[in-house]
């Protein structure tokens, strides 16, 4: 019986859930598009979108992904602000930001509040399946932060 949770395929007679994941970002056009590449990845599932942080944490409290992917600078409430948040509230989950620029001090500040990785949205396409695969290893749901 189908009980809407996608599986990725069976193997070895094992069926694994597909990474519940949330998206913030206050672009239309660029969470279309994130939502698109995520959507596309074979072990993830988009199971919330959000314009701005807060939403994003109120998504999280809801629908209680594995992962948010939440761009740096949105009105209403950061990404930065959502994540220290969202450590504090649920510390299994793994936070990725996103952002336009790749300031030295916007690292040390996503690693401050417990960011698992930063990510320039130009290194995207090359830097984030790598980093989701990292986060969510076989060996168990451990990360840190990349530099």
């Amino acid at each position: 019986m189908f009980d809407g949770q996608k599986t990725e395929p069976v193997v070895n007679g094992l069926e694994r859930r597909k990474i519940r994941t949330i998206v913030a970002d206050d672009s239309p056009e660029f969470l279309k598009a994130l939502g698109a590449f995520l959507e596309a990845l074979p072990e993830l599932e988009i199971v919330g979108w959000g314009t701005h942080g807060g939403e994003a944490m109120a998504l999280s409290e809801w629908l209680q992904p594995e992962l948010v992917v939440l761009d740096m600078e949105m009105p209403v409430v950061t990404g930065l602000q959502a994540a220290e948040v969202l450590r504090t509230r649920q510390p299994w989950l793994r936070i990725i930001v996103v952002s336009v620029n790749d300031s030295v001090t916007w690292r040390e500040e996503c690693r401050r509040v417990g960011v698992d990785v930063f990510v320039t949205k130009h290194r995207l396409a090359d830097e984030l399946p790598e980093q989701i695969n990292r986060l969510f290893a076989q060996s168990g749901r451990s990360g840190g932060f990349k530099i």
